[in-house]
């Protein structure tokens, strides 16, 4: 399975997806025109990383880990909407075996607690338990 990286621009953010090391990393500002247009791609790659992280379970008793990384420095309420369906997708694929664990963090700035009230917030609405992780 590829990869799925999309660079950075001055509205959307980096998107970082590997299958070897199951992580993905949404970075930067989130404020795209169309958002479910830009995060088409990212949902797609979900689909197919849900059929590869299964398949390797069942092949092996280790556990995986599916690691997302926020790493956000602004984002508007369509990503923050698009943020809860990536989670909620991934708590899916999560439930769907006990041999799959999600970890989450949120990373933020030592000084922007703006960020960090808003990881917070975004914890409490989706139910996901998040690390808060200070840069």
């Amino acid at each position: 399975m590829e990869n799925l990286h999309l660079d950075p621009t001055q509205n959307t953010p980096l998107i970082n997806c590997d299958s070897k090391t199951n992580s993905i990393t949404i970075e930067g500002e989130s404020r795209p025109e169309n958002v479910r247009a830009f995060y088409a791609n990212l949902f797609e790659w979900l689909d197919n990383f849900e059929k590869l992280i299964y398949y390797a379970v069942s092949l092996s008793a280790n556990e995986k880990q599916i690691e997302l990384n926020f790493k956000l420095e602004y984002f508007n309420s369509s990503s923050l909407k698009v943020f809860m369906e990536i989670i909620d997708k991934l708590k899916k694929i999560e439930k769907g075996s006990d041999k799959i664990k999600l970890v989450i963090n949120w990373y933020y700035e030592e000084d922007d607690e703006d960020i960090l009230d808003s990881g917070k917030e975004f914890e409490k609405m989706t139910g996901a338990s998040m690390n808060f992780i200070s840069n």
